[in-house]
């Protein structure tokens, strides 16, 4: 199933049930660069229909769990530090 987005030149369609789309690759990112995408997406991500909710839930999974695996500084504690999205709110 396609995601259903209006046609635009500067639209992004993507075949949720390709399997070429579903190959996991490894990224390095900065601890900042993680947290401003997944504050990004989940300020702007609209998913509509199950497959689409599905996705969105697998990706914020994943972004929180790259957040949550780098160690805090000695002394710091996770109360010091703001929660990433966890997916709740769609």
């Amino acid at each position: 199933m396609l995601m259903e987005e209006a046609v635009s030149p500067n639209n992004l369609t993507i075949d949720l049930e390709d399997e070429l789309q579903k190959q996991e690759v490894e990224l390095k990112l900065t601890l900042g660069q993680l947290k401003l995408i997944n504050e990004f997406l989940s300020s702007n991500i609209q998913p509509k229909g199950f497959l689409m909710i599905e996705f969105a839930y697998d990706l914020f999974n994943r972004l929180n769990k790259a957040i949550m695996s780098v160690p805090l500084p000695e002394g710091q504690s996770p109360e010091d530090t703001p929660e990433p999205f966890d997916g709740g709110d769609f």
